[in-house]
């Protein structure tokens, strides 16, 4: 297979590590319910310790960001890249990493959220902001945003998840 680079990469791209300082990067499988794209929450299965999905109601628990992977064709038809059901999952722990933000983030008072459920701030899962968008988003726990944003954009998180 023969395999093509860009000259110029793009500085941030959802999922992608924001530095190259340690980090915990864990492996989990994603379940048969769904694909996960890179840069999203990721939730533990109930009753599975090696499995994780896209978040789907408050209150489940969040084992960090699924990452971006290099090793990943793009799904047939689509032309998405995404881990797919049933396939490994790089997720990170802790670091620092590039996500979607729904919204204008200031970091010296904005608190990361993901979203679990569709609600008027927003419809994409597993993505990220400053609130809780009256119940359809829950905290990440110990985390920080790292930069700020003017508006809907990329942001970097810093996740210390044990």
């Amino acid at each position: 297979m023969q395999l093509a680079y860009n000259f110029n990469m793009p500085l941030a791209v959802e999922g992608k590590q924001a530095d190259s300082a340690i980090n915990n990067l864990v492996e989990g499988t994603s379940a048969a319910s769904g694909s996960v794209p890179f840069g999203r929450a990721v939730v533990k299965v109930t009753g599975k310790d090696d499995q994780v999905i896209l978040p789907s109601a408050t209150g489940q628990k969040f084992i960090g960001i699924s990452t971006l992977s290099q090793a990943l064709e793009q799904a047939s038809g689509t032309g998405i890249v995404e881990y797919a059901d049933k396939e490994p999952v790089n997720v990170m722990r802790k670091g620092k990493i590039f996500v979607f933000v729904e919204e204008a983030i200031n970091p010296d008072t904005d608190t990361p959220f993901f979203r679990h459920t569709s609600g008027g701030g927003g419809s994409v899962i597993g993505r990220f902001r400053k609130d809780g968008d009256t119940g359809t988003a829950d905290a990440v726990p110990n985390s920080r945003f790292v930069d700020g944003t003017t508006g809907p954009g990329l942001a970097v998180i810093e996740i210390n998840n044990p």
